[in-house]
């Protein structure tokens, strides 16, 4: 199955959020919308060179979990949130 590994990271600077996914093959890419919606509920957006890819998750505890939708089609994503 072709499955995308990869450490998300999120930091704040002056109340602004931002964030990068460094995939597990070496690739960064940046999060060009972060926002923080109600229900717990994250939703993130990527560019790649020729795509965009939307992504909502749900927040629970240290787990998230949600889709990620691009022009090829949705993914479930999952992960946890790594101890600081």
């Amino acid at each position: 199955s072709d499955v995308l590994k990869g450490v998300i990271t999120f930091a704040q600077d002056n109340g602004k959020l931002s964030g990068q996914v460094v995939t597990n093959d070496g690739y960064t890419l940046l999060f060009t919308k972060i926002e923080l919606k109600p229900e717990n509920i994250l939703y993130l957006e990527l560019q790649t060179d020729s795509d965009v890819i939307k992504i909502s998750v749900t927040v629970e505890n240290n787990r998230f979990k949600g889709t990620g939708s691009s022009y090829h089609g949705d993914a479930p994503i999952s992960g946890i949130k790594r101890a600081e």
